[in-house]
């Protein structure tokens, strides 16, 4: 096309403005669209965001900084740390009713005064919540939890909040208050020697991710991700890697070598979706042996929990968490059918429970 005379200008000007806006538009869509894909071509019901921490053993203190990194990782988390006060069974109200004092998640520094801590004591001293917080069981627990949480508040500037809850069944307890507050995640100590109370909290309507420390590590600069398949479970298996480590490798077995192109597309596919360079390894070797010898290159090992998987496939081929044995942190992953309901005299449970 020829332009002549005055239209020379009006084209050049036209031409500049199409380029910048075409120009704009790519550099929107690539940053606010193409290098978020992973979350919006994998978005699920799912956010994983509000992160129970059932404080049951001593390596707790690790599962809380696990937890509250993330939490940490989007600016809505928070944590929940659920400690018990006093003995079983004790102060309950009725048969099957938890009851439970709870700090505000403020700093002791800012409670009003007339106020306690725990949230739920007033300051004639009497307990809201059928736990006396004048006991030095759970006084001494309050003040642990508080120290812990002040820490992950400082360190990870996510919200912390504390419950102590007077004990009956410690997993129908953290179910329970995980409901009542919001949680969608739970956090909880796995020993592999007694796996029973986390494989309990499988059976929960609630996503799941099991840690078993072996030093009380807090940070993880390395991790492994074991994938199956593609699918929710993996892709959620990476996301938590993604927000717990800088760097993530992600490794796949097959039976034959003939297979290992189609598991290196199947692996270079999911990485890609997360928009980070994430390493991939593909081994012919069986899985388990593989990850006992590979992860002494690593800080953490994530595997799922496979309750995807039916009982009929559980049973003629055990999850590899129960057969691994990892020189490095392991944790287990367990997404909760999302429309499964919460098991069946949990809301009852958690119907004293209060978190102010």
């Amino acid at each position: 096309m020829l332009v002549t005379g005055g239209n020379q200008l009006v084209y050049v000007v036209g031409v500049a403005a199409s380029s910048v806006l075409v120009a704009t538009g790519f550099v929107l869509y690539r940053e606010r669209i193409y290098e978020r894909r992973g979350e919006y071509l994998y978005r699920t019901v799912r956010s994983d965001d509000a992160v129970l921490v059932p404080m049951w053993e001593a390596s707790a203190e690790s599962v809380a900084h696990f937890a509250a990194r993330i939490a940490g990782a989007h600016d809505a988390g928070k944590v929940v740390l659920v400690g018990s006060g006093g003995s079983p069974g004790a102060a309950a109200t009725s048969a099957g009713e938890t009851d439970t004092v709870a700090t505000s998640g403020r700093p002791a520094d800012e409670v009003p005064a007339g106020d306690d801590p725990a949230g739920g004591v007033s300051g004639d001293g009497h307990s809201a919540g059928g736990v006396s917080v004048g006991s030095d069981v759970t006084a001494e627990t309050i003040d642990r939890l508080e120290a812990l949480a002040s820490t992950l508040r400082t360190r990870y500037d996510v919200d912390v909040e504390v419950a102590v809850v007077q004990p009956t069944d410690r997993v129908r307890d953290a179910l329970a208050v995980a409901a009542d507050t919001g949680c969608d995640l739970v956090a909880a100590p796995y020993d592999p020697a007694d796996p029973a109370a986390l494989e309990a909290l499988f059976q929960g309507a609630i996503d799941v991710i099991g840690l078993r420390s072996r030093a009380d590590r807090t940070a993880w600069d390395d991790a492994l991700v074991g994938i199956r398949s593609q699918n929710a479970l993996g892709r959620a298996s990476i996301d938590f890697a993604t927000r717990l480590a800088p760097r993530v490798s992600l490794c796949h077995a097959v039976a034959d070598a003939q297979d290992r192109r189609a598991a290196e597309r199947m692996l270079d596919t999911m990485a890609d979706a997360f928009g980070s360079s994430l390493e991939t390894r593909v081994t012919t070797r069986p899985l388990v042996e593989f990850l006992n010898d590979a992860t002494a290159e690593y800080d953490l090992l994530v595997v799922g929990a496979s309750t995807d998987r039916s009982d009929v496939s559980r049973a003629v081929a055990p999850p590899t968490y129960r057969g691994i044995d990892p020189e490095c942190d392991l944790a287990v992953v367990h997404l909760a059918d999302p429309e499964s309901t919460p098991e069946e005299g949990v809301s009852a449970t958690a119907q004293n429970v209060m978190i102010s």
